[in-house]
């Protein structure tokens, strides 16, 4: 009989589950596998009564643990990055590729797909300086963004929204570069 005394006792559970570590891990996972039912059914209903606390309680863990989850999700993409690659890949392919468009262009430019596509409609599906349809590239159009607002001015091709890019969209450096070609 393992002794009363609080800490005596603690050190004795201790060393207890050491000890039996494996049996005990056997004993759960048997016990979990008999009762599976049951214990979905349990959970269910104290994360449908706790829901907001839940919430909360993992919005406050990562915002304290950044830097742990942070390493945490690289270590897991290192580990499984050719797998998952695969899987991205597949969904891409398939009916997620709309999807994963749509999410992007409302994350990155707060615009929808149908928006984009409706911009492409209007520009005849060519570039808005070059003027090359989009079928001559490997790529779909970019949306081209004033940085400073946000206000999207059209669909450009990979070249030109990186020409326009490395000028920093600066209307000065572009007429310098003008005149300088004209010049040279």
């Amino acid at each position: 009989m393992p002794h009363k005394d609080k800490d005596i006792r603690k050190k004795y559970l201790i060393q207890y589950r050491e000890k039996n570590r494996d049996r005990i891990r056997k004993h759960a996972k048997e016990f979990r596998e008999i009762h599976k039912e049951e214990i979905k059914v349990v959970l269910k209903k104290y994360y449908e009564d706790n829901k907001e606390k839940i919430k909360k309680k993992v919005q406050d863990w990562n915002t304290n643990n950044k830097d742990v989850k942070k390493e945490t999700n690289r270590i897991y993409h290192m580990k499984n990055k050719t797998d998952r690659n695969k899987r991205q890949r597949e969904y891409c392919k398939g009916k997620g590729k709309n999807i994963v468009r749509n999410s992007k262009y409302k994350k990155t430019f707060g615009i929808t797909l149908e928006e984009y596509n409706e911009m492409f409609t209007k520009q005849n599906g060519c570039c808005s300086i070059c003027g090359r349809h989009q079928s001559e590239f490997n790529k779909a159009l970019s949306v081209d963004h004033n940085h400073e607002t946000g206000e999207i001015r059209g669909l450009l091709c990979s070249k030109c929204n990186f020409g326009i890019g490395n000028f920093n969209d600066s209307i000065e450096l572009i007429e310098k570069a003008l005149l300088y070609l004209k010049t040279n």
